[in-house]
């Protein structure tokens, strides 16, 4: 009588094995979101890194970053996950990074089973500032007499705060005003002098600043008798 048997069997002799399915190898995915970042100098930006398991099972990854500017740090917290976790990359510019990009920086993740990486999209810009300009000058004016100046506060690199004026080298005794102030935009100055001043020719200086900003400029007041 014919034996038949299926795959992995002996018909005759009833010997053979269970065939066994292979297990998946680990394998996982690193994420970034954001993916671009654009980074003053002298602060930080931050991108959160996720994991994704593909395969098989958890296990624990460490992030490291690479292709970095000269003077921007790397950090994450935490420095490694497990499988499906995720990590906060804070990418801090120093006051004197070098400025551009995007530069692509590299955001690794390697686990016993491999290793994945990705790239962050970083730029370097200048901290926001702003200067100051001062119109309607030079200005003469009898003793007694007041002079106006238009002073203007011009943001650069996305500054958006208030600048605090304030006035130094008027004649002894002038009466001082900035409107408005603090300001934004422009600031209306006017310096009564007495009817004492003595004639002659002051350089007035005028001073902004905003937090830890400062900048001045200067205007001409001739005071006559």
């Amino acid at each position: 009588m014919l034996c038949t048997a299926g795959v992995g069997w002996d018909g005759p002799t009833g010997r053979g094995s269970i065939a066994v399915a292979a297990s998946s190898p680990n394998d996982f995915t690193i994420s970034a979101s954001p993916s671009s970042l654009s980074v003053a100098q002298g602060s930080a930006g931050t991108s959160t890194i996720s994991t994704a398991i593909v395969s098989g099972s958890a296990e624990n990854i460490t992030l490291s970053a690479s292709g970095l500017p000269s003077g921007v740090t790397a950090t994450f917290n935490p420095t490694s996950v497990t499988t499906g976790g995720s990590s906060t990359l804070t990418l801090t510019a120093s006051g004197t990074a070098t400025l551009g990009g995007p530069v692509a920086v590299t955001v690794s993740g390697t686990a016993p089973s491999a290793t994945h990486s990705l790239t962050v999209s970083l730029t370097v810009t200048a901290p926001p500032d702003f200067s100051l300009s001062v119109s309607l000058t030079p200005q003469s004016v009898s003793r007694g007499g007041t002079a106006t100046y238009s002073v203007t506060i011009k943001p650069a690199n996305g500054f958006t705060g208030s600048v605090t004026l304030s006035l130094s080298g008027q004649p002894s005794g002038s009466t001082v005003t900035f409107t408005p102030n603090p300001a934004t935009g422009t600031s209306t100055l006017t310096v009564t002098t007495r009817s004492t001043t003595a004639p002659k020719t002051y350089t007035l200086t005028i001073k902004g600043v905003s937090g830890s900003l400062s900048h001045s400029t200067s205007a001409s007041l001739t005071v006559t008798k």
